[in-house]
């Protein structure tokens, strides 16, 4: 899936996380303070990994387009 795609609507970025979403609540997550900054961390982890995925693929994406652009030149210019 293109970057393009994922990015476009909400409901695509929702569908595109749902594989990563394995954060299940716990029993500590209701003490009061401690409960709340574990669920919190716990969630920052998982959507971390995710925006880290996506700024892969738009690296990556990134890459192939300017190899290709250079290539549209190299070949333009002779």
């Amino acid at each position: 899936m293109q970057s393009s795609v994922i990015l476009a609507s909400e409901n695509n970025l929702e569908k595109y996380y749902e594989p990563f979403d394995k954060y299940h609540s716990s029993l500590f997550d209701k003490l009061p303070v401690i409960g709340s900054l574990r669920k919190f961390q716990k969630l920052q982890r998982q959507c971390a990994a995710v925006l880290k995925n996506i700024l892969n693929m738009c690296k990556s994406e990134n890459q192939k387009l300017q190899t290709q652009i250079a290539l549209w030149t190299y070949t333009d210019s002779e």
